[in-house]
């Protein structure tokens, strides 16, 4: 089962691309002292979702392991309650953000 949501590598891509843009633009600020720089709420939220992906790993090694081998197995089971109580969980949480 794949699910479809935020590609990490480009979020990284434009966190990095903006995180370069802003340190160019302090050095240049510090340089011009009557100048001001503002990041917006935008911003600041990308920046955040960037720094607690660095913080989780890619790949959970032991857990695909895991799962493979139960698929091989023919022993892998899916609760249709939990997967419902997830999409539902996360469709809610998709129209919290759009509020």
């Amino acid at each position: 089962m794949r699910i479809e949501g935020v590609n990490s590598g480009q979020l990284q891509k434009i966190y990095q691309q903006q995180r370069r843009l802003l340190d160019r633009d302090g050095a240049e600020q510090q340089r011009e002292s009557g100048d001001s720089m503002e990041i917006s709420a935008e911003a600041r939220q990308i920046h955040n979702i960037a720094r607690e992906m660095d913080e989780v790993p890619e790949v959970r090694s032991e857990r695909v392991q895991e799962l493979r081998q139960q698929v091989q197995s023919g022993n892998y089971e899916v609760d249709p309650e939990q997967v419902a109580e997830s999409i539902l969980a996360e469709l809610n949480e998709l129209e919290g953000e759009q509020s």
